[in-house]
């Protein structure tokens, strides 16, 4: 297979994966009440309580300026050291899906702390 079309199988695979379980992540990260998809998704998050403490993603997602740097660093950082990966022709499908997860889970969690920070949020993966 060529390293082109195995970079664009594996990366559109994480991107429906992440798509899937990043809100659920998110819930996970900050104690927010974010959930799955077909479980409500952010309706149980406390960004539409009134009272603060407020999801720093969610409170992030309400504002492009915020936004936009989230997507870049989750889904655009990653792919970077994952495509020099793949430049190597011996790399597997499965360590390239390995390193990509990798990747993301990193840049998820470091994005996620960021985030943590600019917001002053009280939780990050425990209360």
């Amino acid at each position: 297979m060529k390293p082109l079309s195995r970079f664009i199988i594996v990366y559109a695979v994480l991107i429906f994966i992440s798509v899937i379980f990043l809100i659920p992540f998110c819930g996970w990260m900050y104690q927010c009440g974010c959930t799955f998809l077909w479980a409500g998704a952010d309706r149980f998050c406390n960004i539409h309580h009134t009272e603060e403490p407020h999801c720093p993603w969610c409170q992030a997602g309400e504002k492009p300026l915020s936004a936009a740097p989230l997507g870049f660093a989750i889904f655009v950082v990653p792919a970077i050291p994952m495509y020099l990966v793949n430049k190597k022709e011996n790399v597997s499908l499965l360590k390239l899906f390995v390193v990509g997860f990798l990747l993301f889970v990193v840049a998820a969690i470091i994005s996620g702390y960021i985030f943590k920070l600019i917001y002053d949020y009280p939780h990050f993966f425990f209360k």
